[in-house]
């Protein structure tokens, strides 16, 4: 079991490794008329995911760290390993996350096509994406919530 969640640990570390969004650089390009409501989703979205990869990162190095001998195994550790022997997603990561069923594996690469999409939009934050996968936010209904609300969109189409 150990051999199995540390090969899932150090998998999982190098996916995620570089995932986190400059969040001052961000408002700072979006500052005055720039920033509209359909930023301040994406925005929303940004900091969530930079919660959860924080927490994650934090936790399987915590994680390594007990496998190499460096901390005594807590609680929290232990549940951590079995949840990646067991191909789950840890609680406490759940608890920072969008609400799945899959397993870590299919949860991690929905991480991954959510991060891709949030990164497409810091690419040119300025513009509103002509498509976004909805499913893909962890707050869908703040974007829903603004088109049912008849805020036009200026979509360049």
């Amino acid at each position: 079991p150990t051999e199995i969640a540390e090969a899932a640990l150090q998998d999982i570390q190098e996916k995620i490794a570089d995932f986190i969004f400059d969040m001052f650089d961000l408002n700072s390009t979006l500052e005055g008329d720039l920033k509209g409501p359909y930023q301040n989703v994406f925005l929303q979205e940004c900091e969530i995911m930079n919660n959860l990869t924080t927490e994650m990162r934090r936790s399987l190095k915590e994680l390594k760290m007990g496998f190499d001998g460096e901390l005594t195994m807590s609680n929290s550790m232990e549940a951590l390993m079995v949840a990646l022997y067991l191909d789950r997603v840890p609680e406490s990561w759940k608890k920072l996350a969008w609400d799945s069923m899959r397993s870590l594996a299919a949860w991690i690469q929905d991480l991954i096509g959510r991060f891709e999409q949030l990164t497409s939009w810091t690419n040119n934050p300025t513009d509103i994406p002509r498509c976004t996968w909805l499913s893909g936010l962890s707050n869908p209904t703040s974007l829903i919530s603004l088109i049912k609300s008849g805020m036009k969109l200026d979509l360049n189409l």
